[in-house]
């Protein structure tokens, strides 16, 4: 690994810096690593930065290697495939918000457009242990989503490849108004700690604990450890009541629609029409077999958050 430091009266201890240049909020962006490694190491860190390679492997080296904290900068994603390797081990995670919904972060207190409090936070802020699930060998910290949202996601990643340019724009409100205007309730099978349901939805939404966030954040928690899964179907039977949801999810009520289906528990089977399930993970696509297993393991990631 390579190190960079910096003179102090005080140090504040070794820290391992894994970027994700392909981040929403990184694409594109050249020098954001050498930038980002200087502002960690003018806050009094020094900086071990692993060897070229794949994220995950990246994210095992600066394991190895005995970091003090591991930083990750990235989306939710990002930060999701850095518990697929943490999870269970007793590190802990700092998190540097560049993804495009940065769910995780904002319930952390952890501003998503200011680098200086993100760096701040991890000087000041607390250690947390906070609950993760898995589905089918997939580690995710927020919420599973199929559906029209699963959709969504496909065409946004379609659309990335575009950059984050016009281009890129027009095609994702292009797939977003298909799905508005051409929205079909898909049904599925659910098994909610041995109890099944039969769910007719054209969303489907698995959180690691309640969306239950009262200060308009979308999709929001304010409970990180509480241990449950909880499932949100969606049947809305208009156009109307499909923006009336969007308007509730935006302020943080969505459980107060009558249009919504809301199911928890610590383990869930989900099984679709199809053999296999198109599942945004954490933001990022995946195609999975149906049907699919949930499980939750509590408190299995450290994570440095805003102080109470």
């Amino acid at each position: 690994m390579e190190r960079t430091s910096q003179r102090t009266e005080s140090r504040r201890g070794t820290i391992a810096l894994v970027m994700n240049e392909k981040s929403g909020a990184l694409l594109g962006q050249d020098g954001s690593a050498g930038t980002l490694t200087k502002n960690l190491a003018n806050a009094g860190f020094d900086v071990m930065s692993p060897k070229p390679g794949a994220l995950p492997d990246r994210i095992r080296q600066a394991h190895d290697h005995g970091a003090d904290l591991i930083v990750v900068a990235g989306g939710d994603g990002t930060v999701a495939c850095a518990a697929a390797v943490l999870a269970n081990t007793g590190a802990t995670l700092g998190i540097i918000p560049a993804g495009t919904a940065n769910l995780l972060a904002r319930d952390l207190g952890i501003p998503p457009d200011d680098q200086e409090a993100a760096i701040r936070i991890l000087t000041t802020g607390h250690r947390r242990a906070i609950d993760a699930g898995e589905i089918e060998g997939h580690i995710f910290l927020c919420a599973l989503m199929l559906g029209s949202p699963a959709r969504l996601g496909h065409h946004r990643e379609m659309g990335r490849r575009r950059g984050n340019g016009l281009a890129a724009w027009l095609h994702f409100g292009r797939a977003f108004l298909r799905a508005t205007l051409r929205h079909r309730a898909i049904t599925f099978h659910v098994t909610v700690d041995g109890t099944r349901h039969r769910l007719r939805t054209h969303a489907l939404t698995l959180a690691v604990n309640a969306l239950d966030d009262t200060s308009g954040r979308l999709f929001g928690r304010s409970h990180l450890d509480a241990g449950a899964l909880w499932l949100y179907a969606v049947r809305p039977r208009s156009l109307f009541a499909l923006f009336r949801l969007a308007f509730r999810a935006a302020s943080g009520n969505i459980a107060e629609d009558p249009a919504v289906t809301i199911l928890h528990g610590e383990r869930v089977t989900i099984a679709g029409p199809t053999a296999s399930l198109r599942v945004l993970i954490d933001g990022e696509e995946h195609l999975l077999p149906s049907p699919a297993t949930v499980t939750l393991n509590k408190k299995a990631l450290g994570v440095m958050a805003a102080a109470a």
